[in-house]
């Protein structure tokens, strides 16, 4: 292990993933830190990953420490009984220093191409009164949640480390979905704008060979949509639904019913279940039951899921035909998907190959397929750093058809 001194005190860099807070991370290599927050909050991180902040002492990104004691502080003025502490596995990527008040890069440090800031321990930063380490790392899908550190309790204790493992296991996480690229056509432009928690707008521009071109504005507090023909739309839905779940230690049952009506003698019903045979192997079903004046009927659905630690099989079987997927993570960047569909309804089978290919260096993410309809495509998005905007470009063939679909887009915001 060697040492290099830094104004007075020393960085070390080593193999050790369980860095000190005095360690300067090395470039490129995953980290064990930590992240103080709420219990609801917790929960949400768990299920949808982190959300960027959008500024802080060192900008936007996503605030973490080496050091649990400093993450055990946070949120500042909440109680115990509301705190956690969510232990992760960081990829840190390239690594800038920030040990000095208003440093040049105190905040534009990804704009020079840095993923994360890191700011020693005890480097006399006004901003830092405590003195302790912190770190900020811009981009959230580098951060995964690993363990709880700490909780205020048993049970909450016990619930989060079971959404950690349903996470892993999750198709969320491991979906072939995610792998297959979407297909897009012609030229389309989307800046979104965030006004506050509660307000949203957006604006779409396509250009398109095969629909018309369009503009589109989009409001969001109570759903607001307005296009280029000043076509303004208004819906409103009212429904009823109760739900109710109950989970074990090795298996979850819920039903579902909505929309209840004494009169008119209708009811849609759900039930699911599903049971963990083993660490792999989950198994259970769903029925669907509905009832109305000029109909009554169901359907049952089979499922089940086999998982390794880098891969997941899935199978559904019902009336309607079957499901089958396969979801292979070969490593961080290559990942690789099989569906297979039957439909007893239009009597076709369909069987399709994706893969995604990441390069988190380039910010760069190429998804690409091909299935039994002879249909090829690939669709490529590139972060344009430092702007806030991805450049999305698609080509799909249809062999069978002779037909070429290409696409381009900027997403902003």
């Amino acid at each position: 292990m060697s040492s290099i001194p830094f104004f007075g005190w020393e960085a070390f860099y080593d193999e050790d993933p369980h860095l000190q807070a005095n360690q300067e991370a090395k470039s490129g290599r995953h980290y064990t830190m930590y992240h103080g927050t709420s219990v609801q909050v917790a929960r949400q991180i768990i299920k949808n990953g982190f959300r960027q902040s959008s500024d802080g002492m060192l900008g936007p990104g996503v605030y973490v420490s080496r050091d649990q004691k400093k993450a055990e502080r946070y949120p500042l003025r909440s109680p115990a009984t509301d705190r956690v502490v969510l232990k992760l596995s960081v990829d840190c990527g390239k690594v800038k220093k920030i040990d000095k008040d208003n440093h040049p890069l105190q905040k534009t440090w990804h704009s020079q191409g840095y993923d994360t800031a890191w700011v020693p321990p005890n480097c006399g930063m006004k901003a830092v009164p405590s003195g302790l380490e912190e770190d900020c790392v811009f981009d959230p899908a580098r951060i995964e949640v690993t363990e709880i550190a700490l909780a205020p309790n048993t049970t909450i204790l016990t619930e989060l480390k079971q959404l950690i493992t349903q996470n892993q296991k999750s198709p969320s996480k491991s979906n072939t979905s995610d792998v297959f690229p979407q297909q897009i056509e012609g030229v389309k432009l989307v800046i979104n704008k965030t006004l506050s928690s509660f307000f949203k707008v957006s604006h779409t521009f396509h250009l398109s060979a095969v629909a018309p071109s369009s503009y589109r504005f989009h409001a969001e507090h109570l759903q607001s949509d307005t296009d280029s023909k000043e076509t303004t739309q208004q819906a409103q839905f009212v429904t009823w639904q109760f739900e109710t779940e109950y989970r074990g230690s090795d298996f979850t049952a819920a039903i579902t019913m909505a929309n209840p009506d004494i009169l008119r003698e209708s009811v849609i019903m759900v039930a699911h279940f599903l049971q963990s045979v083993s660490p792999q192997l989950v198994l259970g079903g769903e029925l669907v039951y509905h009832r109305g004046r000029a109909e009554e009927g169901g359907i049952l659905t089979l499922a089940g899921q086999y998982s390794g630690p880098n891969w997941v099989a899935t199978l559904n079987a019902g009336k309607g035909g079957a499901h089958a997927s396969y979801y292979h993570r070969a490593n961080k960047q290559i990942q690789v998907g099989v569906e297979f569909e039957a439909s007893t309804r239009t009597q076709e089978t369909t069987f399709s190959f994706g893969y995604q290919m990441e390069l988190p260096e380039a910010k760069m993410v190429f998804r690409g397929m091909l299935d039994s309809r002879c249909i090829i495509g690939g669709v490529l998005e590139k972060r344009l750093y430092p702007l806030p905007a991805t450049l999305i470009m698609g080509a799909f063939v249809n062999h069978r058809a002779d037909k070429l679909q290409v696409g381009l887009g900027v997403s902003v915001g």
